[in-house]
């Protein structure tokens, strides 16, 4: 009983926290609305207009971005760049096994 309660309760958190967290990799460093992100992978957490972008061993980047809501999920994340005065920057990420697409004003 003991085993079994422990293996729930691990189980619990991890899908408290998953619920509203998501994964993404930025390919190359970029922009995104000012903030710089370098290439690595990162969970992103929503709170309320602000994307949370937190990187292993390094501080939180929180960017302001609109937050779309569409009408059918996205089957995998995908990140859109665009490139002026010779950097990249983050327009668009839309949010894999979620409807939610964030777009940044850059």
């Amino acid at each position: 009983m003991k085993k079994t309660l422990l293996a729930v309760l691990s189980i619990v958190p991890s899908l408290l926290i998953g619920a509203n967290t998501y994964k993404v990799r930025i390919d190359h460093a970029a922009n995104a609305a000012g903030a710089e992100l370098p290439t690595g992978e990162y969970s992103v957490r929503l709170d309320g207009e602000n994307a949370i972008f937190v990187k292993t061993h390094t501080k939180e980047v929180s960017i302001h971005a609109k937050v779309e809501n569409g009408n059918k999920k996205f089957d995998y994340t995908l990140v859109e760049y665009s490139h002026r005065d010779g950097k990249d920057i983050v327009t668009a990420i839309h949010l894999g096994g979620s409807k939610i697409t964030l777009e940044f004003q850059n």
